[in-house]
């Protein structure tokens, strides 16, 4: 990560947020906060 502003760098976490996202999370979310960290 270079410097501020540069597209190139950021292309990579925002590739890893978006599969966060996407594959990691429940689709409705968590209900509660005992539920997220029973996973």
């Amino acid at each position: 990560m270079s410097r501020r502003g540069n597209c190139l760098d950021n292309s990579a976490m925002e590739r890893v947020f978006r599969s966060l996202k996407s594959e990691w999370l429940p689709k409705g979310g968590y209900g509660d906060l005992a539920m997220r960290y029973a996973i």
